[in-house]
């Protein structure tokens, strides 16, 4: 769903709300869905089947498996553009000098 455009009468409300503060921004994979990077845990995510720590400690198959499967996942980060949630954001961060924390390795939020 797009962002609708805010009014100017929002916009300087939330710039007086950030005026003299200390923000953190905290976002997660729901960021990155519009795009096009899955996450794993919404609605539409594929069932997964996490690597214990032990597991992967324990059985070379498991690593390889991790490993083989961080590989795919990191090709669609490739071609992935940094959306409007991300350039919010970026916005918020430039403009109003707000820290920005991510789970993220998709490196759109600093693309953005």
């Amino acid at each position: 769903m797009p962002i609708p455009d805010p009014r100017p009468a929002e916009v300087d409300a939330v710039a007086a709300a950030l005026a003299g503060r200390r923000w953190v921004a905290l976002t997660g994979a729901g960021i990155s869905t519009d795009s096009g990077i899955p996450d794993y845990r919404g609605p539409h995510a594929r069932p997964t089947n996490p690597i214990t720590y032990t597991d992967f400690l324990r059985h070379p198959q498991a690593r390889r498996r991790y490993w083989f499967r961080s590989m795919m996942g990191y090709r669609s980060f490739g071609v992935a553009q940094p959306n409007a949630g991300h350039e919010a954001i970026a916005g918020l961060e430039r403009d109003f000098e707000v820290e920005v924390l991510t789970q993220n390795v998709d490196d759109l939020h600093e693309r953005a």
